[in-house]
């Protein structure tokens, strides 16, 4: 595991299997934050039709 910008020192303690562990789980973590980004971006792109949406017809 590489330590990067803002690792915490107790990386350096890890045993083998919680690498692995920790490794997944940030994975998912990454995974579930582009999710989330994406979501976001939707939810946006909505609300700025709708905003069109009132002003044509305002």
């Amino acid at each position: 595991m590489h330590r990067g910008k803002g690792d915490a020192p107790w990386r350096d303690h890890l045993k083998d299997e919680e690498i692995q562990r920790l490794e997944t789980i940030e994975r998912r973590v990454e995974m579930k934050n582009k999710a989330l980004e994406e979501l976001l971006a939707e939810r946006h792109k909505i609300m700025r039709r709708a905003i069109a949406r009132r002003r044509r017809a305002g």
